[in-house]
């Protein structure tokens, strides 16, 4: 998407096939049948909100437009598409007013991509320790659901969750994880980041 490229452009609106929305609404049925029992509270409270003020529905694909104006007016986040899979340093320096991204601003390359991979483990295939059980939080994870049944399950190594380890471990982007990092609790693993 060429023409979203710049900060404070608007996304262009997309005219989905109807194959395209068969697909997603197989996926979503999927996953929301799985996020009762498999997705941490935190994502069960705001799920509906997408739901209401972005279009998530079986029968409709979510505008990226309409999610970035709901994550601005609550968080101040907002989308902006890429093609493909950024750099570390230019995914961090997008979020270089967060925490995370100003850990990056200057950083070595080094510290860029054990940043990077913190991302990975926590943000994108997360799981944390709620009443006993394991449930996921990262978005790589929320929006697969064969990732999401695998990642609970038996098969897959799951350690507690130590940055220092995290940070230096390989990972695969073309797979389910071999390894996930549990947390104790979000506020556990924010205060091992510090």
């Amino acid at each position: 998407m060429e023409c979203c490229r710049f900060s404070g452009e608007k996304i262009p609106r997309v005219e989905y096939t109807p194959q395209e929305i068969e697909t997603w609404r197989t996926v979503y049925n999927e996953l929301v049948s799985l996020y009762p029992t498999h997705a941490c509270k935190e994502f069960n409270y705001i799920f509906p909100l997408l739901q209401q003020n972005c279009g998530f529905r079986s029968d409709n694909i979510p505008q990226l437009q309409d999610v970035s104006d709901f994550l601005k007016d609550c968080t101040g986040f907002t989308l902006r598409p890429v093609a493909g899979l950024l750099s570390s340093r230019d995914f961090l320096a997008g979020l270089a007013f967060r925490e995370i991204g100003l850990a990056s601003l200057g950083a070595s390359d080094e510290v860029i991509k054990q940043l990077a991979t913190l991302y990975w483990f926590t943000i994108e295939f997360g799981i944390c320790l709620q009443s006993g059980e394991k449930k996921a939080y990262g978005a790589g994870l929320l929006s697969s659901f064969g990732e999401l049944q695998y990642a609970l399950s038996d098969k897959p190594s799951v350690v507690p969750f130590d940055p220092a380890v995290t940070s230096t471990t390989e990972y695969p982007i073309t797979e389910y994880q071999p390894k996930y990092f549990l947390a104790d609790s979000f506020a556990s693993a924010k205060n091992k980041l510090q």
